[in-house]
C-alpha cells in the first residue's frame, strides 16, 4: 500500500487545528480543533487493522509489528519527556514529576477508570493522554486480531464503538481509551470495509453514497441528539444528561471522520483532491507526530520567556518556532531512525516453486 498524499495532508490540517485549538484566542473560535485527535484515532485504527489484516500471516508477524512501532513512536517521545523533566527545575515554579513512572509507561491517567485521584506532572506534557491511548491500542488491538482472526474485526469494532459511548454516558472520562476507542474501532472497520481499496476505487460509486449517507445521519446530531438523550435517560434515569449528548456528539463527529477518510481514500489522485497533494500541506502531515509532541512545551515556554503570549507576534512565534522544531527533528532524529524499519520487514512465505520468502511491506506510514 503506498503513501497516500492526501491523507498526508488531512494529518497536516488536523495538527494545525489541533495548534490553532490550543492558542489564548481559540475560546474566540470553536473549539472544533480539539477534534483532530478523534481524526487521528481514526487514521490510526485504519492503517494498524489494515497492517494486521495484510501481514498477520507472516512468520514474526508481532515482533516486527511492535519493533516498527516502537521505532516510530518512542524516540522523540522519551527525548520529550527527558528534557520536560530536565528543565524542570529551571522553572518558577517548578511542576510535580509525581507522576512521571505514569508517563514513561504510557499509562498517564489511569487512574480515571477507577474515579482517582490523578498524579501530578508537568502540564508541558499534559496533551501526551492522546499517544498513551495509542500505545495502549497498539497493545491491545493487534493480539485481538490475531488471536479472533480477521472476520472478528467488524463485531469486535461494533461492540468497541457501544462500549465507548456507553462508558462515556456513565461518567468515565473521555481521555482513557475504555472512552475514547469509538475513534479507533472505527478506523478498524474502514480498513476492513475498504481492505480491497483498489478494487473499490474501480467501482466507488456505492461506496460514495454510503459514506455519504452515514456522514449526513451523523452530522444531523442536532436532530436526533437530544431524542437519544431522552430515551437513554429513560432506561438509565441516573445518567446525566449532558454526559449522554456529549458522548453522542463526540461519536458523531468521529463518524463523519470516517466517512471523510473513506472518501479521500477513493478518490485518492483524482483531479478534484488537487489541492490535499500540495506539498507544503503533504509536508505538514510528514511532521504531525513531531508538530502534537512538540508544540504543547514551545507554546508554554514561549508564554514563560516573553511575557506576552497573546499577542499577535508572539502567536506567531509560537506556530512557526513548533513546526521548525518538528521539521529538525523529522530531519534529524526521526527519518534516520525510521530507517532501521527495514530490518523488521513483514515477511510472507509466498510458496513459491523454490520455497523463497518474499518481503511484504504494510502501509508506508506504519
Amino acid at each position: 500500500m503506498k503513501r497516500i498524499a492526501e491523507l498526508d495532508a488531512i494529518r497536516g490540517i488536523a495538527a494545525l487545528a489541533i495548534m490553532v485549538n490550543h492558542l489564548p484566542f481559540s475560546n474566540r473560535l470553536t473549539h472544533l480543533g480539539a477534534y483532530g485527535v478523534d481524526l487521528f484515532f481514526v487514521f490510526s485504527g485504519y492503517l494498524i487493522t489494515t497492517i494486521i489484516l495484510k501481514n498477520s500471516g507472516s512468520p514474526g508477524f508481532m515482533t516486527s509489528f511492535y519493533a516498527r512501532r516502537s521505532l516510530r513512536i518512542w524516540p522523540i517521545y522519551y527525548l520529550a519527556l527527558v528534557v520536560v523533566m530536565a528543565i524542570n527545575p529551571l522553572l518558577h515554579p517548578p511542576f510535580s514529576l509525581r507522576a512521571w513512572p505514569y508517563y514513561a509507561t504510557y499509562t498517564q491517567g489511569i487512574q480515571e477508570y477507577w474515579f482517582g485521584q490523578v498524579p501530578a506532572f508537568s502540564p508541558l506534557l499534559d496533551h501526551t493522554w492522546t499517544l498513551a491511548l495509542e500505545e495502549q491500542y497498539y497493545l491491545v488491538w493487534p493480539a485481538l486480531v490475531v488471536l479472533l482472526g480477521g472476520r472478528s474485526v467488524a463485531p469486535l469494532a461494533i461492540v468497541l464503538i457501544l462500549v465507548a459511548i456507553t462508558a462515556r454516558s456513565f461518567g468515565f472520562s473521555n481521555r482513557i481509551l475504555l472512552g475514547r476507542c469509538d475513534g479507533f474501532a472505527l478506523g478498524g472497520l474502514l480498513a476492513v470495509v475498504l481492505l480491497n481499496v483498489e478494487a473499490a476505487r474501480a467501482r466507488p460509486k456505492g461506496y460514495l453514497l454510503g459514506f455519504g449517507l452515514i456522514a449526513l445521519v451523523a452530522l444531523g446530531y442536532p436532530a436526533w441528539g437530544g431524542p437519544m438523550t431522552r430515551l437513554a435517560r429513560l432506561v438509565w434515569p441516573s445518567l446525566d444528561a449532558v454526559a449522554v449528548a456529549g458522548s453522542l456528539r463526540l461519536s458523531a463527529v468521529t463518524t463523519v471522520f470516517f466517512s471523510v477518510v473513506g472518501v479521500i481514500l477513493l478518490l485518492a489522485g483524482r483531479p478534484m483532491l488537487v489541492g490535499l497533494r500540495d506539498r507544503r500541506l503533504v509536508f505538514l502531515g510528514q511532521i504531525s507526530y513531531g508538530i502534537y509532541l512538540y508544540h504543547y512545551p514551545v507554546y508554554y515556554l514561549i508564554d514563560t520567556m516573553t511575557g506576552h503570549g497573546t499577542a499577535w507576534w508572539a502567536v506567531a512565534l509560537k506556530i512557526v518556532t513548533s513546526v521548525a522544531v518538528a521539521s529538525l527533528s523529522w530531519r534529524w532524529i526521526e527519518s534516520p531512525i525510521l530507517g532501521l524499519k527495514s530490518r523488521f520487514s513483514y515477511r510472507r512465505d509466498q510458496g513459491g516453486p523454490n520455497g523463497v520468502t518474499k518481503s511484504v511491506t504494510g502501509p508506508s506510514s506504519s
